[in-house]
């Protein structure tokens, strides 16, 4: 899946461009005989390996004016250096980056010259060459700078930190082969002359940064200049006049031995990288012979070659990081689909990606491919409309638009399909513009056909649920008009045949009014039971501290005749039917007062607020409930007791139960026989 990976292989190309790059300003450094002819060739170099706009190369003047002046350049100028007005000096003239990198020793750039305010003098004509961005880098000589590398971009801000630091490395080099030059062109005027102009000799090398030594054909010290002093870890004293092998015992048969020696014999100039025998740090040496003996001058590359080990392993672990995530794609238990380009004609995807499309792995995938290469293992439909290419998710995602939620079906030959689901976002260019997309779907054809067969059992039980209700209330009226018939014979029997009937015929006579108004309390039970089912609720705001006084008015005799005592906390507000609670309260209330102990009944209304719902509470001190029947009390017609011990239908907490269900909550009761009870119910927290 090279996708993911691809800013960090377009950075790992430019960084291995400009170590091309610094490798290939080596070899002209080690060819050029000319200064001038030498940093063209450089700047050449940067312009074919990099791909930059414009390089130039200037130097700095010591006169009053500071000037720079161009001395070499290579790429689309157009006459623009000729333009150039550039000082050095601190003012106005100075602020393009070159003279600023010059005055201050340190590189310097404009990351885009249509806004930086420094480079308004230069603007206008660096845009018609299409210019977007500089880079200038210090030419330096020990701590002092003495002109700068200044490369031009048509891009605007494209040098990573990294490729920075190996441009840093490269304008070094360039001082180094500059300094290096002007050492030799004054080399055979240094060798007749050394005598007399030792001291000036001395002065320049020491402010050298790179170690130069002069040995002469027996391997003895005949000059070392101060870098070489701190490189050796010796005094110079401790080596003018040794043989390098007494001083150096490793020196005698290592890499730079055996290099110098041939120097000496063919008289053919050398360099090489090893690690130093002193210090085992990397360093590049340079051995030039003369005709007593050879110069080498060594300088440290640790740096260059950290970096360079660096790129190397940046380069394994993107491709260690690009296979761990080819392996978690595959693992993954959705389709991942990635177009390439804008258009999204070429498209990949992971393996289960090319299992559902029944196509072999890493073949074409995208309906927007030429005809001739398009799959044909598949259609897509949306909504039973063939999709056109520019109508699919990868498609229009690749597009720019974010995709969230599509769902569409792919119909395969044997008219087989499978339910699709996923989302689908766009992969932008630096610039910010679309370059192709990534996109992930899974599979819900098992999911659809589940909703589909959840909602048609839905439909019949809702169908089912309101026959019953209708059943229920037509049974309910039904059935108590004979049981009033039935009722008011009996009372009439009773009344005008008390004193003609014997004990037993009266009792019987009891009985059968008793039952038969039981039997009226359970069918107007029931009618009530069906109304909550049956009755569309529309919830308004509640006070629930209003709905408890309200059931305490309606239980007003109960707690007297009970000298019931009623704590309450403050209650919230909700969303609700205000009778039904007022229902609810007056039943739960209502059953501690019927169930109470023979201790006086105390009874304690509680509500706590949670995340998302009020937490309530009714807490007693009555009979209580054994445990093992807690999960009976809200089943319809379930009752604890006999109607001679206590009266009631066993509806009661049945339509509690429902109406806490209809406001969204849940109920239950915690219990002790002997002990009292508390039941819990909850009412969801709704904003309004």
């Amino acid at each position: 899946m090279k996708t993911e990976g691809q800013n960090t292989e377009i950075e790992l190309k430019r960084l291995n461009k400009t170590l091309q790059t610094l490798s290939n300003s080596n070899r002209a450094m080690r060819y050029a005989q000319d200064e001038i002819e030498y940093l063209e060739e450089v700047c050449k170099i940067i312009i074919e390996d990099c791909g930059h706009a414009m390089v130039w190369v200037g130097l700095a003047e010591d006169e009053e004016n500071k000037k720079v002046i161009p001395v070499a350049y290579s790429g689309f100028d157009q006459g623009y250096i000729k333009t150039l007005d550039i000082t050095w000096a601190g003012n106005k003239h100075s602020r393009e980056p070159t003279g600023t990198a010059i005055h201050d020793g340190k590189i310097c750039s404009c990351k885009n010259m249509q806004i930086d305010p420094n480079f308004e003098p230069w603007r206008e004509e660096a845009l018609k060459r299409g210019y977007a961005s500089i880079l200038a880098l210090p030419l330096m000589n020990k701590d002092k700078s003495f002109g700068a590398v200044t490369i031009y971009s048509s891009e605007p801000d494209p040098f990573s930190d990294d490729e920075i630091k190996l441009l840093a490395d490269l304008a070094d080099d360039i001082s180094y082969g500059i300094i290096t030059l002007r050492l030799s062109t004054a080399k055979s005027k240094v060798e007749d002359a050394l005598l007399t102009s030792e001291a000036r000799f001395d002065e320049v090398l020491d402010n050298f940064t790179d170690a130069f030594l002069i040995l002469d054909s027996k391997w003895r010290y005949v000059y070392v200049n101060a870098a070489a002093e701190k490189f050796a870890n010796l005094s110079r004293e401790e080596m003018l006049g040794e043989v390098i092998c007494n001083v150096l015992p490793n020196f005698v048969n290592s890499i730079p031995y055996k290099q110098c020696k041939k120097t000496m014999k063919d008289k053919i100039p050398r360099t090489w990288t090893t690690k130093a025998v002193i210090g085992d740090i990397w360093s590049e040496f340079r051995a030039y012979p003369w005709k007593n003996g050879f110069s080498l001058f060594i300088r440290d590359i640790s740096k260059r070659k950290n970096t360079e080990k660096a790129l190397r392993e940046s380069e394994v672990n993107a491709l260690t990081n690009l296979e761990n995530l080819e392996k978690v794609l595959d693992a993954v238990p959705a389709a991942v689909w990635i177009a390439n380009d804008p258009k999204a004609i070429h498209i990949s995807g992971n393996k289960l990606a090319y299992d559902w499309l029944n196509l072999p792995l890493g073949s074409e995938i995208s309906k927007s491919a030429p005809e001739e290469d398009q799959p044909d293992t598949f259609k897509m439909f949306k909504d039973g409309t063939d999709l056109k290419p520019e109508e699919m998710p990868i498609q229009m995602s690749a597009r720019g638009e974010e995709i969230n939620n599509f769902e569409f079906s792919f119909v395969y030959p044997d008219g087989s399909q499978r339910q699709m689901l996923g989302n689908a976002t766009p992969l932008l260019d630096e610039n910010g513009k679309p370059r192709g997309s990534v996109s992930s779907f899974i599979d819900i054809t098992e999911r659809k056909l589940s909703d589909e067969k959840l909602k048609k059992t839905m439909d019949e039980l809702s169908r089912s649920n309101q026959e019953l209700e209708h059943f229920a209330h037509v049974a309910s009226h039904d059935l108590r008009e004979p049981l009033r018939m039935i009722t008011s014979f009996l009372q009439l029997l009773e009344k005008r045949y008390k004193d003609q009937l014997d004990q037993n015929a009266n009792e019987f006579i009891g009985f059968a009014v008793d039952g038969a108004k039981r039997l009226n309390n359970m069918i107007k039970d029931l009618l009530e039971y069906s109304q909550v089912m049956k009755k569309e609720r529309e919830f308004n705001p509640v006070k629930l501290d209003k709905v408890l006084e309200e059931t305490l008015i309606n239980l007003v005799v109960q707690t007297e005749e009970n000298n019931v005592t009623i704590t309450y906390d403050p209650l919230p507000n909700i969303m609700g039917d205000e009778k039904l609670l007022v229902y609810l309260f007056q039943n739960l209330i209502g059953n501690a007062i019927k169930y109470r102990s023979q201790e006086t009944p105390q009874i304690h209304i509680s509500a706590i607020k949670q995340k998302d719902h009020f937490l309530l509470s009714v807490k007693d001190n009555g009979i209580g409930i054994d445990s093992e029947h807690l999960n009976r009390i809200f089943t319809i017609f379930q009752r604890l007791h006999g109607n001679e011990e206590y009266e009631g239908t066993g509806i009661g907490l049945a339509i509690a139960q429902k109406i806490v269900h209809l406001h969204g909550g849940r109920i239950w009761a915690e219990s002790e026989l002997g002990k009292g009870s508390t039941f819990y119910f909850t009412i969801p927290k709704i904003e309004y």
